[in-house]
């Protein structure tokens, strides 16, 4: 970038002095051709002058169109020639326009300046002392011929001091401007390489980054911010969505320093906060996914929860199993009746309902560290069909729609069994209520970058009044139910980067959907980064 610059200003530079020389004896050819008697000194020579001048323009044209058909800088040994006959004509055109008195000396300032600027020291000084002794002989042919023509020497030396004062200040403002370009270039070339490390720092931050202006519309957004939002958001469009709802709140309220918000179903909860940009007036929307909080106030949780029923396993399973064990020894018992057989049976179902409580809660507290891997989410629901149908004695008919195929998301693969394999479950026994078959639908895609999940069956589904119940501990609405097969789930999907939701409506079904964390960003943290 910083040599590209440096040869297109060359090159400007170049074509503007070349212009200068058309103007100059284009103007000369005017003035020869307007008045040939009009003479800048007693030894005007009309006809050589215009001769020299037409010359001259003819040269200065040639060049010109030679140089904007390469469209580059004339090379330094071409540049020093044209200089050099640009001061021999000058010479000339002084001398057939009538000697020193003209002033057309003065034009020798031109080449000599151009030539400090593209050159430095012998060469630069060589075009001045070649333009300063020229005017010398000239100054010395004129007294032979003229012995009064003697008072021009001092004048002519004089200015040949002036043309090497010339050199000498544009060879130090050239170098001082070549080194501001330099440095300057330097500046660039460091700032758009911070620009692309800061992009792809932005871009590869699990933090949803957005840059508004006043007006709302997206200066710089990054693809942790679409992912969150689901929203296919671009820089030049303005923002919608409940984000713009918390920014518009934001800017009513500046005390409120963050929002929280969920831009829709199966997305995670989300905190917005803001920090203005003070220099231009734009805003800059932090979004963080709060799951990741939610993982730490849940650690803790199941940390005090494993504490708490490490204390009291014990204290509940042995009463657990001395009623059970006595259950079936009255159960053997000759003299117990059906009427009594039937309260037995009650017991033991109880005992059993309370044992699997007990057995979820030490299983939630004991919980493995994640361990996140690629899974095939076809081979892992072949799999855990396959053992459904084992230990229930049954044939699960399943719809799996994936795109793409091969399906692969990050996730701790024991864990994620664990969960789909409760969905799966209750999906089937929906369904075998509502059509007396064995059926679930399973459909995976990708939607604004992210893995999803889609499981669905043909029950009635669940009622919106209790959706937002089901994921709580020891809610259920099965006689034989614990309760903590959703809730466990969600924690699962929680801990695993992932958001599991109910959501009424998707292509017209109702369901449970688990949208899984991006799989690259997933795997490329570090487990301990989970609280771990």
């Amino acid at each position: 970038m910083q040599v590209h610059d440096h040869h297109y200003y060359s090159y400007r530079l170049v074509l503007t002095y070349f212009t200068f020389r058309i103007v100059l004896s284009l103007s000369l050819v005017t003035i020869s051709l307007v008045d040939q008697e009009f003479s800048l000194s007693g030894q005007y020579q009309a006809p050589e002058f215009l001769a020299t001048v037409t010359s001259y323009f003819i040269l200065t044209l040639a060049t010109q169109l030679y140089t904007l058909l390469q469209s580059s800088t004339p090379q330094n040994i071409t540049l020093f020639f044209s200089i050099l006959i640009d001061v021999l004509f000058c010479l000339v055109f002084m001398h057939l326009s009538g000697g020193f008195a003209t002033g057309l000396g003065i034009l020798l300032l031109s080449p000599i300046a151009i030539a400090g600027i593209f050159f430095y020291g012998a060469i630069a000084f060589s075009i001045a002392a070649i333009s300063a002794i020229g005017m010398l002989l000239h100054v010395g042919y004129m007294f032979l011929q003229m012995p009064e023509q003697a008072k021009y020497f001092v004048p002519a030396g004089l200015l040949g001091v002036l043309f090497f004062a010339v050199s000498l200040v544009t060879q130090l403002i050239a170098r001082y401007i070549r080194r501001t370009e330099q440095l300057a270039g330097f500046n660039i070339d460091l700032a758009e390489k911070l620009e692309q490390i800061n992009q792809r720092i932005v871009q590869k931050m699990l933090t949803g980054i957005i840059v508004v202006d006043k007006q709302r519309k997206i200066q710089t957004i990054n693809d942790s911010a679409c992912q969150l939002t689901g929203r296919d958001m671009k820089p030049g469009q303005l923002l919608v969505g409940k984000v713009n709802e918390a920014f518009v709140s934001w800017q009513e309220n500046n005390r409120q320093p963050a929002h929280n918000f969920q831009e829709k179903s199966g997305l995670p909860l989300l905190r917005a906060s803001f920090s203005p940009v003070q220099s231009d007036g734009d805003t800059i929307i932090f979004l963080e996914n709060q799951s990741v909080l939610t993982q730490q106030a849940q650690h803790m949780k199941l940390a005090s929860l494993g504490r708490l029923s490490a204390s009291i396993a014990h204290e509940i399973r042995n009463p657990l199993s001395t009623i059970n064990h006595a259950s079936q020894l009255l159960a053997e018992s000759p003299a117990i009746n059906d009427s009594d057989s039937r309260l037995l049976q009650m017991i033991q179902n109880h005992v059993t309902r309370l044992n699997d409580i007990v057995s979820n809660v030490l299983n939630i507290s004991r919980r493995d560290p994640v361990k996140p891997g690629r899974v095939d989410i076809a081979v892992l629901i072949r799999q855990i069909i396959a053992q459904l149908n084992e230990t229930r004695n049954i044939q699960i008919t399943c719809s799996l729609q994936l795109q793409p195929d091969p399906f692969i998301v990050a996730f701790d693969e024991c864990q994620l069994q664990q969960v789909l394999s409760n969905l799966i479950d209750n999906a089937v026994m929906h369904s075998a209520k509502q059509g007396n078959e064995h059926w679930v639908g399973i459909e995976a895609f990708i939607d604004h970058g992210l893995p999803v999940l889609f499981l669905y069956d043909r029950g009635s589904g669940i009622a919106r009044a209790d959706a937002d119940k089901i994921f709580e501990p020891f809610y259920t609405t099965h006689a034989q139910g614990t309760g903590l097969g959703l809730y466990i789930a969600r924690e699962l999907c929680e801990m695993n980067q992932a958001v599991l939701d109910y959501v009424h409506e998707h292509k017209g079904r109702s369901g449970f959907m688990i949208r899984f964390a991006h799989i690259d960003r997933r795997l490329s943290v570090s487990e301990k980064d989970y609280g771990q």
